[in-house]
């Protein structure tokens, strides 16, 4: 679940292929543990850099006529950047 600027929370699938293959290389380690590695970095780390997602659809959730087609298919997070305070000149 995430908010978006309005404050308007949405819970969508994630299909992030990174998110996936830390999940399945984690798993070995038990389901709970491979969940929890994938909480982490989605509560924990990303909180310290920029998060944007990627959304798309897939062919499959328009036939099938869900009433939440939408995904995220990626995820895109550079570092968090402080821009300066702008000087003004007279």
């Amino acid at each position: 679940m995430f908010k978006d600027d309005s404050d308007t929370e949405y819970r969508l699938m994630v299909e992030d292929w990174e998110t996936m293959m830390l999940y399945l290389n984690c798993r070995n380690q038990g389901e709970q543990k491979a969940i929890e590695k994938v909480r982490e970095k989605y509560f924990i780390e990303f909180k310290k850099k920029d998060l944007y997602f990627f959304m798309g659809t897939r062919r499959e959730a328009h036939l099938r006529r869900w009433k939440k087609p939408y995904s995220i298919v990626g995820v895109f997070y550079p570092p968090k950047e402080i821009q300066p305070e702008l000087e003004l000149f007279d």
